[in-house]
């Protein structure tokens, strides 16, 4: 909703004149109760039905697994079963030419 400008002068003048009143203001009985029951009635400004709501519920399936993974690949490293480097470097140094086209095509 786009306001020009003399939309927006008349309603500061009308904000700022009702400002100005200081008119004192008399609720009624059962204001309360009714603004109570409005606000009840009201829905929610807007339900999100999109994937991300989806994969929000799915996701937190898989984190004790992920985290359990996560331990076990941590352990391993550390204890020194698995060194990359290591493998790396000797068959690089085994079979260069092998080494270079694995790398070029994904082999």
């Amino acid at each position: 909703m786009n306001f020009s400008y003399s939309d927006f002068e008349k309603t500061l003048k009308a904000l700022t004149a009702a400002y100005h009143a200081k008119q004192p203001i008399e609720f009624g009985e059962a204001w309360q109760a009714g603004v109570m029951d409005h606000i009840k009635k009201l829905r929610p400004l807007k339900t999100d039905t999109s994937i991300v709501v989806f994969s929000n519920k799915f996701m937190w399936r898989f984190v004790p697994a992920t985290c359990i993974l996560i331990l076990t690949m941590s352990f391993v490293l550390m204890i020194g079963v698995f060194e990359p480097e290591y493998e790396l470097t000797k068959i690089f140094l085994n079979d260069p030419v092998g080494y270079t086209v694995t790398q070029l095509w994904g082999v």
